[in-house]
């Protein structure tokens, strides 16, 4: 991240994050004769940009911060692992609990692009101009990664926690 300090209170922060978005579902159907259970787990990759208004407050040191603001991201890869129940069938059950797997091709029916709001809290320490934070990061997506292509879809939400550790640079703005 970048941070801009605007006064010792409040700084706007930005930068570039990859984060990884994982869902799996699964459900089981049960009959008098078996159970058959269904699944997807995805591991989708994402490239975000937020653009963040932090408060701190500080003993010169070390600070506590929260901030808030929007993101925007793509939808950059995802891969999947999929347990259908499938209909053809060999004699001796063959092929009935094949798995799937593979890097997902997007199509018209997927909506690349993501739009929503991050909120943060954490500690920094600053030591000349350097600062080591430890955060926990909440963000949540109001774009629906479903494109609107059919009646009665699916609607697609990411939300993810996340901690974060790491350090940045302070550029201008008010000492």
């Amino acid at each position: 991240p970048v941070n801009y300090k605007v006064n010792n209170f409040f700084s706007v922060e930005t930068g570039i994050t990859y984060v990884q978005k994982n869902f799996t579902w699964s459900k089981t159907y049960r009959t008098d004769s078996e159970t058959l259970t269904f699944s997807q787990k995805q591991i989708n990759g994402f490239v975000e940009i937020p653009l963040s208004l932090s408060f701190s407050i500080t003993n010169s040191t070390v600070s506590a911060v929260a901030s808030a603001g929007p993101y925007i991201g793509i939808w950059a890869h995802s891969y999947r692992t999929d347990s259908p129940y499938n209909s053809s069938v060999g004699l001796n059950g063959e092929g009935k609990y094949d798995t799937v797997s593979g890097f997902h091709s997007f199509n018209k029916a997927d909506n690349r692009f993501e739009f929503g709001f991050i909120f943060t809290a954490g500690v920094e320490v600053e030591i000349s101009r350097t600062v080591m934070f430890l955060r926990g990061v909440y963000d949540i997506s109001i774009t629906d990664l479903s494109s609107d292509y059919q009646i009665s879809r699916v609607v697609r939400h990411n939300s993810t926690f996340r901690a974060e550790a790491g350090m940045r640079f302070l550029i201008g703005g008010a000492e």
